[in-house]
């Protein structure tokens, strides 16, 4: 057998989606980078609460700030425009 079975991996992804939702984030770790594309072309005063800091929300940001000229403050894991 070459990996996983795909039903532990549904097990895995259910609690994470699970965990992410009761601890009361505003965007998952997947969703995150991509809703950041959104916020830094809007351009108006926001606030996102992530579940975990990845390396795409770390790009995400920069490529918001040198494209459309905006920043984002981080405390703890909740982004700031």
């Amino acid at each position: 057998m070459l990996g996983r079975r795909s039903e532990d991996i549904g097990r895995y992804v259910a609690k994470q989606l699970l965990s992410d939702c009761q601890s009361g984030v505003t965007v998952d770790q997947f969703f995150a980078d991509q809703i950041i594309h959104i916020a830094a072309l809007l351009h108006r005063n926001q606030a996102i609460l992530i579940s975990r800091m990845t390396n795409y929300v770390q790009v995400t940001i920069s490529l918001g700030h040198i494209f459309c000229g905006v920043f984002f403050f981080r405390k703890e894991l909740i982004f700031k425009l």
